[in-house]
């Protein structure tokens, strides 16, 4: 088990979507679109690289450049 400071560096698909502060669904369809970077394996096992998922992060837009009729309500 990793000490709480450190995070480890290959995430599953649920960890890796709770990292991003999407559901599992949004980041399903984010990984289909290709503004996830695609997973590694190790055997049979599918990691999220933490680094990749952080330029993936910083790639998405700004919420000033999305149009204030396409944000969400709930935003």
């Amino acid at each position: 088990m990793l000490p709480e400071s450190l995070a480890p560096r290959g995430l599953d698909r649920h960890q890796a979507a709770a990292y991003l502060g999407v559901s599992v669904t949004k980041f399903d369809e984010m990984r289909t679109d290709g503004r996830v970077s695609p997973p590694k394996r190790v055997d049979g096992r599918i990691v999220f690289d933490l680094r990749r998922l952080d330029k993936d992060f910083e790639n998405l837009p700004d919420a000033e450049t999305i149009p204030i009729a396409a944000a969400s309500p709930f935003d």
